[in-house]
């Protein structure tokens, strides 16, 4: 947890702020609207929009928001996703505590994701595997990735934005992605590590339901990761 001024912002919300280089963002799932009342009061933005698709989300922000005397710098909006959201008003979104495939479908029904123009912050609760490979497959460039622990689960969030690429990558790159390049690498080892662990976990499974293709992709997957972890 991270305290500052007034209240404690989680490690994942904490690691969100380092990518925040705009004055004005959307909060998209903002639930108590506490990243953004973060970042106006220890002057990182100047105005924000959070927004929740859940109506008791958007009033415990806007409870929140008032409390701070916030109303002027960040408008609690309900919204699906980027449905009501001014691109206009925003450079910058954040999404985070999601699942990689909430994120996926959230970006995927967006009118305006593919201005160049728009970076987006993305940390994925679960499912990191299938938001890399959404990002790459649909034009994203992952320009850096920061790892963290919480509550002793391995995290990252993504800095992206649209570039059109066509590039291909190994399904490797979509367990990793831009994590081994972290600026902390112990916080890397320990997602590499976790990442390990997990795929071990989907080869014993795939072991008990005799599911053949799969336990010989994620012991290939197995393999590739222990050699990285030779070489860090």
């Amino acid at each position: 947890m991270r305290k500052d001024r007034i209240f404690y912002l989680s490690e994942r919300l904490y690691c969100c702020t380092k990518f925040i280089n705009s004055d004005h963002i959307a909060d998209v799932g903002t639930d108590h609207a506490k990243l953004p009342i973060w970042l106006v009061l220890n002057s990182k933005i100047k105005s924000a929009i959070a927004s929740d698709i859940n109506v008791c989300s958007v009033e415990k922000a806007r409870r929140n928001i008032k409390k701070y005397n916030l109303e002027n710098s960040i408008e609690p909006l309900l919204s699906d996703g980027f449905e009501n959201i001014d691109e206009d008003k925003v450079d910058e979104v954040v999404i985070s505590g999601l699942g990689g495939n909430t994120i996926s479908e959230i970006l995927g029904k967006c009118s305006w994701k593919n201005k160049k123009s728009k970076r987006f912050i993305l940390q994925p609760c679960t499912h990191h595997y299938n938001l890399r490979k959404f990002l790459v497959n649909n034009g994203y460039k992952i320009l850096k990735e920061e790892a963290l622990i919480e509550n002793n689960k391995a995290y990252s969030v993504f800095l992206t934005i649209f570039e059109e690429i066509n590039e291909k990558y190994d399904d490797l790159y979509f367990f990793l992605g831009e994590v081994l390049n972290s600026s902390n690498n112990f916080y890397s080892k320990y997602y590499l590590e976790y990442q390990i662990k997990e795929i071990k976990k989907k080869i014993n499974g795939c072991r008990v339901k005799s599911n053949i293709k799969n336990l010989i992709f994620y012991e290939n997957i197995l393999r590739k990761l222990e050699n990285k972890r030779m070489i860090i």
